[in-house]
């Protein structure tokens, strides 16, 4: 086993027993997410809510490639990308994910 693809069953081993619902499209896979950075934004009308966090996943899992500004859903809320990470070698990318009123 080479050692990308141990760390993709590894990490798949993990998805299956803490993983969210992430979904993207039409499509839903599961992925880690962080823990939110829960804050209030000034914004017309007063003070709203906002989370910051990041999702990571398998890139073979995705059903489509998202891209930046993408509203996507993570546990049932949606979040608006705001970043995307990935490296050609790595099995895995990350989202980071904005509240989708920002």
């Amino acid at each position: 086993m080479s050692y990308y693809s141990e760390l993709v069953a590894d990490f798949r081993a993990m998805l299956a027993e803490c993983g969210v619902d992430v979904r993207i499209g039409n499509g839903t896979l599961k992925g880690m997410v962080s823990e939110p950075d829960l804050s209030q934004q000034v914004d017309l009308g007063g003070l709203v809510p906002e989370a910051d966090l990041s999702v990571k996943m398998v890139k073979s899992n995705l059903p489509s490639q998202p891209v930046l500004g993408q509203v996507i859903q993570v546990d049932g809320e949606d979040y608006r990308i705001t970043s995307i990470r990935r490296r050609p070698t790595s099995p895995f990318v990350t989202h980071t994910l904005a509240s989708p009123h920002e």
